[in-house]
């Protein structure tokens, strides 16, 4: 994680904003036009490349200890019990720049005793392909040892759940990060239902969001739609990641958590 934060910190171009016809109305340079995009209506977009290195400097760390979080409180017999199948198969939904499967991959390598005995299959999807040589940097660094294939689908996730390949239709982990609060209402009972479709009996979805009432409000439902009970809990407290003293003046990084984290166990039983 560390050298991603700081590669990207390398990359930086500080003369990026002065010639930029799209910046952030109000902002005076890059990082200020990454903020205050999400703020008066302003329309969010990651097609600049600045945007993207700054949001991964700024959001990488604490969204991932965020889902590690998420992930640690799933119970120990269910997490034994999909070690136990080979491979272990991981849906990302409109993951970004891959801080849910960061912090998926760094959990399970905390848990796995022989990586020789596990091959691990992630699937991404997302719509914007903006992202997936971040992703794909994020993933090889947090990897290590780990035998992992990782396929990647261009796709709204409400029709891509409809497309996934029949040798991948049974997942033992979904992740939604700071997804829910982006759909529709109406698409949140359609999304259950689908993820049900794609789990494995025993699989486990985690949801990651914002911690206000109306996000955790259509995450219920979600998981209500999925048929599957889940728990709930706050994140909140330092992300654990240090940043060297430049990157946190100059940048300004979030480092404590503020999300929601919902898990709940499909049960076909």
């Amino acid at each position: 994680m560390e050298k991603i934060v700081s590669d990207m910190f390398a990359e930086l171009d500080g003369n990026k904003w002065s010639k930029c016809a799209d910046r952030t109305p109000r902002s005076t340079s890059c990082v200020e036009c990454l903020r205050l995009q999400y703020f008066d209506n302003n329309d969010v977009s990651y097609d600049c490349v600045e945007k993207r290195k700054l949001y991964v400097i700024r959001f990488l760390p604490v969204h991932a200890a965020e889902n590690r979080a998420g992930l640690r409180r799933v119970s120990e017999n269910v997490i034994a019990n999909i070690l136990r199948y080979a491979p272990i198969r991981i849906l990302s939904l409109g993951g970004g720049p891959g801080s849910d499967i960061h912090a998926t991959l760094e959990f399970l390598k905390q848990e796995i005793e022989d990586f020789s005995l596990h091959r691990i299959f992630i699937t991404r999807m997302d719509i914007e392909p903006l992202w997936d040589d971040v992703a794909r940097n994020v993933i090889l660094n947090v990897a290590g040892d780990i035998l992992f294939r990782l396929d990647t689908m261009h796709a709204n996730v409400m029709a891509g759940l409809d497309t996934l390949r029949e040798e991948d239709e049974e997942f033992d982990i979904a992740l939604c990060s700071y997804l829910i609060s982006e759909l529709d209402e109406s698409d949140l009972k359609d999304l259950g239902k689908k993820l049900r479709r794609v789990m494995w009996n025993g699989g486990v979805i985690v949801i990651n969001d914002r911690a206000e009432i109306d996000v955790e409000r259509k995450i219920r439902i979600v998981f209500e739609a999925a048929n599957v009970d889940c728990s709930e809990a706050g994140n909140q407290g330092w992300a654990g990641f240090p940043y060297a003293d430049e990157i946190f003046q100059q940048v300004r990084p979030k480092v404590n958590m503020s999300s929601t984290v919902f898990w709940g166990v499909k049960r076909d039983n």
